[in-house]
């Protein structure tokens, strides 16, 4: 597990998660659901993975891992 951070401090840390898989599921409904954390999207790169999260949930996503790391403050890789 990686974990990017800023030196962002008083406001709410823009989080992104790479990896829809399951642990990348909990990650982005826990994201979602924080005060402390604004989600900003996912990257997965098998489309499928983002399909399926897509079709379940109204995330937003990158089709580059290189957009979503300038996008945010703080990232979670996910992997089983």
């Amino acid at each position: 597990m990686i974990i990017l951070l800023s030196k962002t401090i008083n406001k709410c840390l823009k989080v992104g998660v790479f990896g829809a898989g399951h642990l990348g599921k909990i990650h982005l409904r826990l994201a979602e659901s924080s005060n402390k954390l604004e989600l900003i999207r996912f990257y997965d790169p098998y489309p499928d993975a983002v399909e399926t999260i897509i079709s379940e949930n109204k995330y937003n996503f990158y089709d580059s891992a290189e957009y979503l790391i300038q996008a945010i403050d703080i990232s979670r890789l996910c992997h089983s």
